[in-house]
């Protein structure tokens, strides 16, 4: 009882929070829309959606890029025209402008019939045109977008966090118990959300985003619940089902990066791959920081305790902010 009330005092300050910063986190966040459209060799039209009030433009030190005479331009999209001495492939776009955490969704589409996805960030704002469509080279930039959504993202970060604690509640700190309930709990995990990730990904399922989204941050809040109780019932009846949830977020950040026509399969193969690395890299590090760093039980025991609350606020907080009720 104890628990459930200090983790409903902890989502009330989460929903006055964000009602109250409601409006700054609308403008906390901006994604802009680029999509470049190979007419002939060295030759290319830019599309550029982005807020009205964002600074974000093009730039190419391998391209020029003019804005296209005579086109209508509304308030939030740019068309442009690139000239590329070299070609497309192998050209270096640049989004500059962004601040903070500023999103570009790119999309370049040559001229044979393929295209090309990428997400560019103020801390990666540079996409190179490859200069090749094949198998080998579209898995890896694709593997490379999974462990960076992965990593980057708070909430899936949070609930693998949750999970960590949770099997070492349920081991009871014993190593090897640990490991063995970890990795039952993962691999549920993984099932479900490549299910959900790769049925939405084929059309075969839709859910809203904003819906998804938000399931994902009440996830958050549920899993926060059981973090730290050592409870000897199955991790796959808690981690299956919000499993399945996460997979649809992992499906609206690889809709958002476009996945290339001619070869579905593979980038879908291979943002798989790169969801589970990145999943695997962050369980392995937090594994060995709590068996090296909290070899001590009280302090494995208060570090449980913050981590629920920790992960609790946030998703009670991620709930409220991505509601539309409170936008």
């Amino acid at each position: 009882m104890t628990r459930i009330v200090h983790v409903a005092l902890a989502l009330l300050v989460a929903a006055l929070v964000a009602f109250a910063a409601r409006d700054a986190h609308a403008h906390a966040s901006r994604t802009a829309y680029l999509d470049v459209t190979e007419l002939g060799e060295g030759e290319a039209v830019a599309s550029l959606r982005a807020d009205p009030h964002a600074p974000i433009a093009l730039s190419s030190p391998d391209c020029s890029v003019d804005a296209i005479p005579g086109a209508a331009r509304s308030q939030s999209i740019t068309l442009l025209r690139l000239r590329c001495a070299r070609g497309l492939a192998g050209a270096t776009l640049e989004a500059s402008g962004m601040i903070g955490s500023d999103v570009v969704i790119a999309r370049v589409a040559f001229q044979r019939g393929d295209a090309h996805g990428a997400v560019l960030t103020a801390r990666s704002p540079r996409l190179v045109v490859p200069t090749s469509g094949s198998g080998p080279s579209i898995f890896t930039h694709y593997v490379r977008l999974g462990i960076e959504h992965v990593l980057s993202g708070i909430d899936h970060i949070l609930f693998l966090l949750a999970l960590v604690w949770q099997t070492h509640a349920a081991a009871r700190g014993a190593l090897r118990a640990w490991a063995a309930t970890l990795a039952r709990a993962a691999t549920g995990f993984t099932v479900a959300h490549t299910a959900t990730l790769t049925a939405t990904t084929l059309g075969w399922i839709h859910v809203p985003p904003d819906l998804a989204e938000t399931m994902i941050a009440v996830s958050l809040v549920l899993v926060a619940l059981d973090v730290g109780r050592a409870t000897t019932s199955s991790r796959l009846g808690i981690v299956m089902p919000f499993g399945l949830v996460h997979g649809l977020g992992f499906a609206g950040a690889l809709a958002e990066a476009r996945l290339p026509e001619h070869a579905v399969a593979i980038g879908l193969l291979g943002f798989n791959v790169g969801v589970e690395l990145g999943q695997l890299c962050f369980l392995a590090l937090a594994v060995a920081a709590i068996a090296v760093f909290l070899r001590s039980r009280p302090v494995q025991a208060r570090a449980a305790v913050f981590a629920a609350y920790a992960i609790g606020a946030t998703g009670a907080y991620l709930v409220i902010a991505r509601s539309t009720f409170f936008r």
